[in-house]
């Protein structure tokens, strides 16, 4: 894969590409990325998912150059996870970002699936979101995190596709406030916060199980049960 993609942007690189190259080259970059990923999986090797960040990031320029935005929105999106797996949160929510807006622009360009593409604009904002939450629990910032968490579920709710999310980050907002009550030493106020947030996740749990059944993508599914 790696000689087929210098190959092949040498190949391009000798003239004026068309986008059905552009499109081609970019779709190799999305596949060899793929395959780094999965050879990350077994590994854990820094330097496989390094190589699968670089060539995420060259598959969105390469889409970006063939007028793709779909395209570069996926790629974008695949490069947020692997963010996510090196705990790179503000990262990975700028890439989350860059995935919603180019998601807008396939809405505002198709305007027969707007629905569907604005719905995937939310859905990234809202794992935007979700990171920026995780990186202000790190730093211990509970009503950032608190908020952010709140954010997502908002961004969810009005979705057809994913509105079943939001109690699970209605959830985490609960707990975030529970932990500030904590570092404040308001026990009371805490111990109730927490039993709150022990009874919004047993309830989302339930909610999130049965829509992973129904989830055919595999990475969605993944996500979605990684949050229950």
């Amino acid at each position: 894969m790696e000689q087929c993609i210098e190959i092949c942007t040498k190949s391009s690189q000798t003239a004026v590409p068309f986008p059905g190259q552009l499109a081609v080259l970019g779709w190799y970059h999305d596949w060899f990325g793929g395959i780094l990923e999965q050879i990350y999986s077994l590994t854990k090797d820094e330097k496989v998912i390094n190589r699968a960040i670089q060539v995420s990031q060259n598959a969105a320029e390469v889409y970006q150059k063939a007028g793709m935005p779909s395209r570069v929105a996926e790629v974008h999106w695949k490069a947020a996870r692997l963010y996510d797996q090196r705990s790179e949160y503000a990262k990975a929510a700028d890439n989350f970002e860059e995935a919603s807006k180019n998601y807008q622009l396939v809405a505002e360009k198709i305007p027969q699936f707007k629905c569907f593409y604005t719905d995937h604009k939310s859905y990234m904002q809202a794992w935007s979101e979700f990171e920026k939450a995780k990186l202000a629990h790190q730093k211990e910032q509970y009503q950032q995190a608190k908020t952010h968490f709140e954010n997502a579920a908002n961004l969810l709710k009005p979705t057809k596709r994913w509105d079943y999310l939001a109690p699970n980050f209605i959830a985490w907002a609960t707990l975030e406030q529970a932990e500030d009550f904590s570092k404040q030493e308001k026990s009371d106020e805490a111990r109730q916060a927490f039993q709150q947030a022990a009874d919004q996740f047993a309830h989302a749990e339930t909610s999130l199980h049965e829509e992973a059944k129904k989830i055919e993508d595999p990475d969605e599914k993944a996500k979605t049960l990684e949050l229950s």
